[in-house]
């Protein structure tokens, strides 16, 4: 089975990715398909931090950066024995294919598509995750263009052979083809309950979110909340405006982690919340805005998982994530 997971930066496709493949191991070997390299501030202490997380999960992990189709996993005699993989991700390894160590330029479709149809063969699931990095509006240089380019073409191809794809919205999986497993601890799962003090205490909350100029504030509006009163937030992804900054490039993983998560435990006193989604489009080379839209889709995760109802509004229309479409507001 061949299945491929997309999203933006934080928005939680790795872990559900991870939790994916222990879910269809059963007993056969799991392995990680590493494709990012050591580039840049930052870069190890993330991959030292990746492989000791997913040791722990029982991932055997591979550093593969080009030739995907040389790659030999594991020859066995029944499909029974075939091992379960999860390729992280196709953006870096189509980079990797794309620009060689001297600046030359190639055509990375046929070795990144072919790679993955032999990687699949050799597994009894292969789980590939993507970034969405065309959804930002372009404006960059000609070889970024083209680079953003052929990774759409890429994942309409893997997409159309895939068996299953799934994109991955602040935690939330929305299935577009086929069917996944259900996993345990999703956000679009019930949340666990909570004591007679607890209940009564705890706000409602609406989340949406969706692209600037989606329809975010009108559909609040139609909901009958007033966007001023101290009952509703916009624009929560500000709130990790300056959480890297530049005086501060080698602020570590856990500490923005922590940041965010002091930021979320004062959210919940607001029954509405938007937030745009930030995390689509390239990948900034810069460490200290990266992190600021990993955060932005990490305290955006957290939000969707502590929320009730959780709304995405697409050009006007709402889609529910989790929960159900509330109810307009009566005229």
């Amino acid at each position: 089975m061949l299945i491929l997971i997309t999203g933006g930066s934080g928005c939680g496709k790795s872990s559900y990715a991870e939790d994916l493949c222990s879910r269809l191991a059963k007993g056969v070997p799991m392995y990680y398909i590493a494709a990012m390299r050591p580039f840049g501030e930052g870069s190890a202490e993330k991959i030292g931090r990746h492989r000791r997380m997913r040791a722990a999960k029982g991932f055997m992990t591979i550093e593969r950066y080009t030739d995907l189709a040389g790659l030999v996993l594991f020859r066995s005699k029944t499909d029974d024995e075939k091992p379960v993989a999860l390729l992280e991700c196709i953006a870096n390894l189509t980079a990797n294919e794309m620009f060689d160590d001297e600046g030359n330029v190639r055509d990375p479709f046929g070795a990144v598509t072919e790679g993955i149809r032999t990687l699949a063969a050799q597994c009894s699931h292969l789980v590939v995750v993507t970034n969405d990095v065309g959804s930002d509006g372009g404006g960059y240089g000609d070889l970024t263009e083209e680079y953003v380019r052929v990774i759409g073409k890429i994942n309409a191809s893997v997409a159309a052979e895939a068996d299953a794809v799934c994109e991955m919205v602040f935690g939330c999986p929305t299935v577009l083809k086929g069917a996944l497993p259900e996993l345990r601890g999703d956000a679009a799962a019930p949340r666990e309950a909570q004591s007679e003090t607890e209940e009564k205490d705890r706000k409602h909350m609406l989340l949406i979110v969706g692209a600037e100029g989606s329809g975010k504030r009108t559909y609040a509006e139609q909901l009958g909340y007033d966007l001023s009163s101290d009952r509703v937030l916009v624009h929560a992804e500000e709130l990790v405006k300056g959480i890297a900054a530049r005086d501060a490039k080698t602020v570590a993983k856990a500490d923005v982690d922590s940041r965010v998560d002091a930021i979320m435990s004062g959210l919940g006193k607001y029954e509405v919340i938007l937030a745009n989604e930030v995390g689509n489009g390239v990948i900034p080379l810069e460490p200290e805005i990266r992190r600021e839209r990993e955060a932005a889709g990490r305290l955006t995760t957290l939000l969707a998982k502590r929320a009730d109802t959780v709304v995405r509004m697409v050009c006007g229309i709402p889609t529910a994530l989790k929960g159900t479409l509330p109810e307009a507001a009566e005229e």
